[in-house]
């Protein structure tokens, strides 16, 4: 995704993170493993379920798989890496050890792992969704499109894959194919709002207001995430739907009263037009916070498109002094040069 950026978004297979199917949190920081379900995938189901237990090829898988569940990946990794020795043939061996690897955080050996397990059975979707999913984490779209891709043959709505799939063409640069890929995606899981967030960014980058109105509406409605919410509310604004943004940016300080959050609504109330509006969160988050560059900037910004130079100059200039190393910092030089 291109804009802002929801942390958390590419899917992953069973004890890389989530159960097969869950879309998990990821895109830009990789997160940690968190508690791992008990029974492991149906290793190439086609129907892209993957959620019943088989049995473990052997022993050692087997004890590879109780370390990761026990979350004790050095251990996984010791016996996964024996029962590749064993048995090089065996594609469990290698998906269950890239799993470890992930744990440990050896990205680049998980990567090799489930290469290999993929080489031993092209049909291992579990495989295919982890490696693009470390490949969409290093930002190589165009790399996992094929992997999605391959996947996508065999189940075709799969909702890991899907997702993967449109996360993957958006970092390829490919515009109408990831649009298209995340309203599949939406429509395989249609209850994930992060997942529809992502398709409104994109819709809005595609210049479909309307559409992208219809599904924040849904975003809205749907989740209690403060960061997803509040970057519903911007993403409203952006699309001229200023007066959803304050709304749901008052019901946010009325909870929850910061700096940071009186200029995201002041920011919506200038869009809109309301200049004494957006003028008073500004300086309620600097009663807050007099350092708060953010609102240094634009206090500036509104000063200066009211005429009033020598205030502008003042707030820019103290942008430049509370904002060093921050955005901010370049963004109030530049203003200032350009000031009335």
């Amino acid at each position: 995704m291109n804009g802002a950026r929801i942390a958390g978004m590419r899917a992953r297979a069973w004890l890389t993170l989530a159960a097969v199917g869950v879309l998990q949190a990821c895109g830009g920081a990789r997160q940690k493993p968190p508690t791992e379900p008990e029974n492991p995938p149906a290793f190439g189901d086609e129907g892209g379920g993957g959620t019943e237990s088989v049995p473990a090829s052997n022993a050692r898988v087997q004890a590879g798989i109780e370390a990761i569940q026990a979350g004790d990946f050095a251990g996984a990794k010791a016996n996964l890496t024996e029962a590749v020795v064993q048995d090089p043939q065996d594609p469990q061996a290698p998906y269950y050890l890239g799993v470890a690897l992930e744990g440990l955080d050896e990205m680049d050996a998980a990567r090799a792992a489930y290469e290999k397990a993929l080489a031993l059975d092209p049909k291992l979707l579990e495989a295919r969704i982890n490696l693009s999913g470390i490949l969409i984490d290093e930002g190589e779209g165009q790399r996992a499109v094929p992997i999605v891709e391959e996947g996508l043959k065999l189940a075709p709505d799969h909702p890991a894959l899907l997702l993967n799939h449109a996360l993957a063409l958006d970092l390829a640069g490919d515009r109408k194919g990831a649009v298209a890929a995340y309203a599949k995606a939406v429509e395989k899981t249609p209850d994930d709002a992060t997942l529809r967030y992502a398709y409104a960014e994109n819709l809005a980058q595609d210049g479909q207001s309307d559409a992208v109105k219809r599904e924040l509406s849904q975003v809205l409605g749907a989740t209690k995430d403060l960061q997803l919410t509040v970057a519903a509310a911007q993403l409203s604004s952006k699309v001229g739907d200023h007066a959803t943004c304050i709304s749901v940016l008052d019901g946010v300080i009325a909870k929850q009263a910061t700096p940071d959050f009186y200029v995201r609504r002041g920011r919506c109330k200038a869009a809109k037009g309301d200049g004494k509006g957006a003028e008073a969160d500004y300086r309620a988050a600097l009663g807050q916070d007099a350092n708060f560059a953010g609102a240094q900037y634009y206090l500036g910004v509104l000063l200066d498109g009211q005429g009033k130079g020598a205030e502008a100059k003042k707030a820019f200039n103290k942008a430049i002094e509370t904002g060093k190393g921050t955005p901010f910092e370049g963004l109030a030089r530049k203003a200032l040069e350009g000031s009335k």
